[in-house]
């Protein structure tokens, strides 16, 4: 089941989080070492001032992402998926396409046309996936991130919904 993270599940996302920032630091734009000093009472603010979105299983959440929806009148037809992570236990059993495609859902349902995300472009499987679910690459961001002293190029991918 995919719902909407609520303020209420701020301690399922916060552990989804950290667990994502800490086996997939080339993934995010963020670290863990910078999430993990987040205050409790952040964690359920950003729930409730943000699109984040949760695949559960017995009341687990296994994976998520998130979504960003331009407030923009010039703009506001776009949108960002962000955020995405899926449980190791679960790659490969659909999650991330159920995932991706709600968010696409959800998107459309809110007038938006087009929907980005920037992917590691070593990030195989993630590129994989997103293409299957109708991204394109559009464009690179050589050496967008780095982690220590490796660099990382971004890509650019879009979907039109």
């Amino acid at each position: 089941m995919i719902k909407k993270l609520g303020k209420n599940d701020w301690r399922q996302w916060r552990e989804i989080r950290l667990e994502a920032l800490k086996k997939s630091p080339d993934s995010f734009l963020s670290s863990f070492e910078e999430e993990d000093k987040t205050p409790d009472n952040m964690w359920a603010e950003q729930l409730e001032n943000s699109l984040k979105f949760g695949y559960f299983i017995n009341d687990e959440i296994v994976g998520c992402s998130g979504l960003l929806i331009e407030k923009a009148a010039k703009i506001s037809h776009t949108a960002t998926l962000f955020g995405m992570y899926v449980k190791d236990g679960v790659r490969g059993s659909g999650v991330g396409l159920a995932l991706v495609n709600f968010v696409k859902d959800y998107a459309k349902k809110n007038h938006v046309k087009h929907l980005y995300l920037g992917c590691n472009a070593q990030n195989l499987g993630a590129v994989k996936l997103y293409k299957k679910c109708g991204f394109k690459v559009y464009g690179t961001r050589p050496d967008y991130t780095k982690i220590g002293s490796k660099f990382y190029d971004d890509l650019i991918m879009m979907c039109e919904l």
